[in-house]
């Protein structure tokens, strides 16, 4: 099923996506490799852009300097509170055996 509008704008919104860094057509395939999923497709898109920003470096030119790795460290914390929404909300199964419990020996030749 397609992301709706109001749908693509929230996931832009999400991920801080203010100068369109991916288009519809992408946050829609993220969409679909994310099986579906709003939260699965927001931590794609999250690592997406930190692959990108993991390619910039910092520089010093005179007295003047840019730290770029800083929105690598940035996006690795938004990237984190993600994960933590989305762990939280799956259900946990619990296995539990049913019947009796098994009768053991009070000594091994008994």
């Amino acid at each position: 099923m397609p992301l709706s509008s109001d749908q693509l704008t929230d996931i832009r919104a999400d991920i801080g996506d203010t100068n369109n860094a991916f288009s519809n057509a992408e946050l829609q395939r993220l969409y679909e490799r994310a099986s579906e999923s709003y939260e699965g497709t927001v931590l794609l898109a999250i690592d997406q852009l930190l692959m990108n920003a993991s390619k910039l470096a910092d520089f010093t030119s005179g007295e003047s300097s840019e730290r770029r790795s800083q929105i690598f460290d940035q996006l690795t914390k938004v990237r984190a509170l993600w994960a933590g929404r989305t762990s939280s909300k799956k259900q946990k199964v619990v296995f539990a055996r049913l019947g009796t419990p098994n009768k053991r020996k009070s000594s091994p030749n008994a």
